[in-house]
C-alpha cells in the first residue's frame, strides 16, 4: 500500500471534481445511474450485511469532532463482557449475517490477550467473519488480533489534507502521514483494510475532497468509507467563523457523490452506506446509497440499553433489523423493494488479504496484465458498461484471475473518442469487448 502522495492520471483530477460540483439533478442522475451498474457488474446485487457490535464506548483520545473522547465527562461510560459480545454475534447467526465488527474508542482496557479470546471464541462458535474497529493500536496488538482470526480492519484516514486531519486528530500520531503508515501496517499484516473520509470537514474545499477521492484509489482498499461530518458540537474544536464553512461541501449530497465515484474508481471494493448518513438530513439513508454504488450495510447488534452511550455523534440511527423474528423486518422488505438480497455467499475479490498469516503474509503479487475500461459519462453510455461483463466473463472462464485485473477508472479526457479500454499501458478508442478479448487471447497465448 502506496503511503506516498498518489499521482492521479492525467485529467482523472478534473473529472472527479466536476462530479463533486455538479449540482443539475439530470446530470446527478446519470451519475447514480453509471455507480448503480457499475456496482452491478462488478459486486452484483447481494448486500453485505455486517452487524455491528460496539464493544466500549471508553477512549482516551480527544478528537475534535467525536462525542467519545475522554474529556466528555457527562458521557455514560460502558465496556461489554466477553459473555455479551458472543450473544451478540449469536444473534448475528440468527440473522444470516456472515460477518461483525466488534467496534470501540482507543480503549486501553481491551488488552491483547482479552479480545484475542473473544476472536477466537466467536470465530470458532460462529464461523463468522470478524472485523475490529479499534482506533491505532500497537503492533503487538494487531499482530496478535490477527493471529487469533481477525479478518478485517476498519479505521478512515479522514482526509489526505494534513491541516484538517491534524484539526480533527488531537494526537497525529503518524505526523504528516496522517494514519496511512498504519493503513500499510495492517496489509502486512494480512488484514484486509477498511478505510475512508469524512465529507464536509470545516476547512474542506472540493479540491481538497477531489484529492481524498484519488487518494482512496491510490490505496487498494478492501472496503471503503464514506461518511459525513456530524460533530459533537459540545466539544468542537474546529474553526467556528463563516469563512471555515464557505467553500465546505453540502456533506448529506456531497458524501452521496463520494460513493458514486468511489465505486467508479473502485469497482471491487465493499462500499457501505453508513449510519451517518441518517444524521444529515437524508431520510431513506441506506436505500439512497445502495442505489448510488454502495453494496454493504451494518445493521446494529449491540445491546439496546448500550446503544444511546455510543454518543460518537449527536442524532445517530442505529440500522436495526426489527421486527426480524416476528416473519419480516423493515430491513429486509425495502432490500426486496430495491431487488437486493442479502448475501449469501463469501465474493471472490481480487485480493485475499485475509487468508494470509497473520506472521508471516502473502505479499500480493502484481498481475501480468491490467485492463482498465473508463466508467465516465460518455465512455460509459457508448457501451464500456457492456465491455465490463464480458472482459469479465473470459478472466473467470479462462481462469486468469490474479494474471490479469480488470478496474474501472476515469479516462484521461478522452471519452469524446471513447468508449476507451486501457490493456497494459496502451489506450485502445472505440474499444469493443471483442477487440480486448483478442488481445487477452495474444497476451497469455490462448488457444480459441
Amino acid at each position: 500500500m502506496d503511503s506516498h502522495a498518489a499521482t492521479p492520471a492525467p485529467g482523472q483530477h478534473e473529472l472527479v471534481l466536476n462530479w463533486l460540483t455538479e449540482d443539475r439533478p439530470e446530470q446527478l442522475e446519470r451519475l447514480w445511474h453509471m455507480a448503480d451498474v457499475t456496482r452491478a457488474r462488478f459486486v452484483g446485487d447481494a448486500v453485505e450485511l455486517c452487524g455491528t457490535i460496539k464493544i466500549s464506548n471508553h477512549c482516551g483520545e480527544a478528537c475534535s469532532y467525536c462525542g467519545l473522547q475522554f474529556r466528555n465527562r457527562d458521557l455514560h461510560r460502558y465496556r461489554l463482557t466477553p459473555a455479551q459480545i458472543l450473544g451478540c454475534a449469536r444473534e448475528a447467526v440468527q440473522f444470516g449475517y456472515r460477518s461483525v465488527v466488534l467496534q470501540a474508542g482507543l480503549d486501553g482496557q481491551l488488552t491483547a490477550e482479552w479480545l484475542g479470546d473473544i476472536i477466537r471464541s466467536l470465530k470458532k462458535e460462529t464461523g463468522l467473519a470478524v472485523g475490529l474497529s479499534l482506533g491505532e493500536r500497537s503492533d503487538e496488538e494487531l499482530a496478535a488480533w490477527r493471529k487469533a482470526g481477525a479478518d478485517r480492519y476498519y479505521l478512515r484516514f479522514l482526509t489526505a489534507d494534513t491541516n484538517l486531519y491534524r484539526l480533527l486528530h488531537a494526537t497525529a500520531s503518524f505526523g504528516d502521514q496522517g494514519r496511512l503508515p498504519f493503513l500499510a501496517k495492517l496489509k502486512s499484516l494480512g488484514y484486509e483494510v477498511a478505510s475512508g473520509i469524512i465529507v464536509g470537514i470545516p476547512g474542506q474545499d472540493v479540491n481538497g475532497l477531489a484529492a481524498d477521492i484519488e487518494r482512496i484509489r491510490a490505496l487498494d482498499l478492501d472496503a471503503v468509507l464514506i461518511g459525513p461530518y456530524v460533530s459533537a458540537s459540545e466539544w468542537r474544536a474546529m474553526p467556528a467563523s463563516d469563512a471555515a464553512y464557505a467553500d465546505v461541501p453540502p456533506p448529506a449530497l456531497t458524501a452521496l457523490k463520494a460513493i458514486a465515484l468511489v465505486r467508479l474508481l473502485c469497482p471491487e471494493a465493499d462500499v457501505p452506506g453508513t449510519a451517518a448518513l441518517a444524521a444529515v438530513g437524508l431520510a431513506d439513508a441506506p436505500a439512497l446509497a445502495l442505489q448510488r454504488g454502495a453494496n454493504m450495510l451494518f445493521p446494529e447488534l449491540t445491546p439496546r440499553v448500550c446503544r444511546t452511550d455510543y454518543a460518537c455523534y449527536p442524532g445517530r440511527v442505529p440500522l436495526d433489523e426489527l421486527d426480524y423474528f416476528n416473519g419480516r423486518s423493515s430491513l429486509r422488505a425495502r432490500l426486496d423493494e430495491l431487488g437486493r438480497r442479502p448475501a449469501t455467499e463469501k465474493r471472490a475479490r481480487r485480493r485475499s488479504a485475509a487468508e494470509a498469516s497473520a506472521l508471516s503474509p502473502a505479499p500480493r503479487a502484481e498481475p501480468e496484465l491490467r485492463v482498465t475500461v473508463c466508467m465516465g459519462s460518455s465512455c460509459f453510455s457508448r457501451g464500456n458498461n457492456r465491455t465490463v461483463t464480458e472482459i469479465r466473463d473470459f478472466i473467470e472462464r479462462h481462469h486468469l484471475a490474479g494474471r490479469a485485473v480488470l478496474e474501472g477508472h476515469l479516462c484521461t479526457g478522452m471519452c469524446k473518442h471513447g468508449p476507451n479500454v486501457g490493456v497494459g499501458s496502451e489506450t485502445h478508442s472505440h474499444a469493443d469487448a471483442a477487440a480486448v478479448i483478442e488481445l487477452l487471447r495474444h497476451h497469455f497465448s490462448l488457444k480459441e
